[in-house]
């Protein structure tokens, strides 16, 4: 699945990680960022799944948040 997973990044413009927006949520996108060697991953973040709300988030992409990050290996979620 990973390899699909690398091979579909090939052909995409641009990766947006869409994780729960904890810091567990955010050390998942870092392992995303990490397994498929993203180079610029757009982090989006949304609390309903509704076309609307999936549409505002991917206009307004950021960074992962490294602090949040952080949080989430400290406490474990890193193995």
């Amino acid at each position: 699945m990973l390899s699909d997973l690398r091979q579909a990044v090939k052909q995409a413009d641009a990766v947006y990680i869409a994780t729960d927006p904890d810091r567990e949520g955010e050390t998942i996108g870092w392992h995303l960022q990490q397994s498929l060697r993203l180079k610029n991953p757009r982090r989006v973040v949304y609390s309903e799944i509704t076309p609307q709300a999936v549409r505002a988030a991917i206009a307004q992409p950021r960074s992962l948040d490294q602090a949040l990050i952080a949080a989430g290996r400290a406490r474990g979620l890193s193995r």
